[in-house]
């Protein structure tokens, strides 16, 4: 999945634009060169970018789990789901193969921790 990444992050930094894109430039294009002039200008620089995303991500997922709560506290997070967590839905049998791609699922979902 790894490289499936890459290939997808290649191709839509590369193009110039998509024909349907209102924009004249890629800005991913731009920001990556940003990123990587930094990162060859000076390390230091670099590490306190790499600080201020980090800290960005963790403002991001702390946000989430503040606005999930507040949403359980309200009830409004879908209780159905929540009274049996386990049952299989109509219409599918459970199987190992089903439990290997959900481990899956979220393994690629996780990959960037």
């Amino acid at each position: 999945m790894d490289s499936l990444v890459r290939i997808v992050c290649a191709r839509l930094s590369f193009y110039p634009h998509p024909s349907n894109c209102p924009f004249r430039f890629n800005p991913l294009f731009y920001f990556l060169a940003i990123l990587a002039f930094i990162n060859c200008y000076s390390l230091k620089l670099a590490s306190k970018v790499m600080s201020v995303f980090s800290v960005a991500k963790i403002l991001a997922i702390l946000f989430i789990v503040i606005v999930g709560v507040i949403f359980m506290i309200k009830k409004q997070a879908f209780p159905s789901s929540f009274i049996h967590p386990f049952e299989v839905l109509p219409g599918q049998e459970p199987s190992v193969s089903s439990v290997g791609l959900s481990f899956y699922s979220v393994l690629w979902a996780y990959d960037g921790w």
